[in-house]
């Protein structure tokens, strides 16, 4: 019985952690003027900070939730 309430415990604190309770799904992408990229607005009607993935150095995808730094949304591939 301990055993299995303290996996429940760490499985409930890992995925608040890993940001799965919430996700934020993008709504539309907005243009960058002068570039084949874009910004992307998210359903809670912020817009990324970055047209471009810090990780892959790609466009950015519409169905990864952002990481907010400093409470702006960086948005990911």
């Amino acid at each position: 019985m301990h055993r299995s309430l303290s996996v429940l415990l760490w499985s409930v604190t890992f995925l608040a952690a890993a940001g799965v309770v919430a996700p934020t799904i993008a709504q539309t992408k907005i243009p960058v003027e002068g570039s084949d990229r874009w910004l992307v607005q998210y359903a809670d009607s912020t817009v990324s900070i970055n047209d471009i993935c810090p990780v892959a150095k790609k466009k950015l995808g519409t169905r990864k939730a952002p990481l907010y730094v400093n409470q702006r949304p960086v948005g990911f591939c």
